[in-house]
């Protein structure tokens, strides 16, 4: 998928492994490589939004501007800080987690693409 918007800033990875989807959440792991982010407890980098298959590829990730996400399960309202579940999609966070952004529109439904302003901080 192709994410217009000239104000995103994007930097290239090494991955870690085939993500399997594109426009999840990533974090930076081991040797300055991406992963998909797995849950609420990694300090995301941003979002992956291409579809890195093999540890060989490179990752293409927005850490700051606005780009796309999928959404998890649970409702998202627009202003909602996000973090990473398991999947590497955007689900609403606590007041102390790691958080990669804040919702830019609303979400109802797992897998929902919406749009996400990148800006990665870490929890308290």
């Amino acid at each position: 998928m192709s994410v217009q918007n000239a104000d995103r800033q994007l930097k290239t990875y090494k991955v870690a492994g085939a993500t399997g989807t594109e426009l999840i959440i990533g974090y930076q792991s081991a040797a300055n490589t991406v992963a998909q982010a797995t849950g609420t407890g990694v300090m995301a980098v941003g979002i992956i939004e291409n579809n890195p298959a093999t540890s060989s590829d490179v990752a293409r990730v927005c850490y700051g501007g606005i780009t796309k996400v999928h959404a998890g399960t649970g409702a998202i309202a627009r202003g909602d800080k996000l973090t990473s579940d398991g999947r590497g999609y955007a689900v609403k966070t606590t007041a102390t987690e790691n958080s990669v952004g804040y919702a830019e529109e609303a979400s109802t439904q797992d897998g929902q693409l919406i749009e996400i302003r990148v800006t990665p901080v870490k929890g308290s």
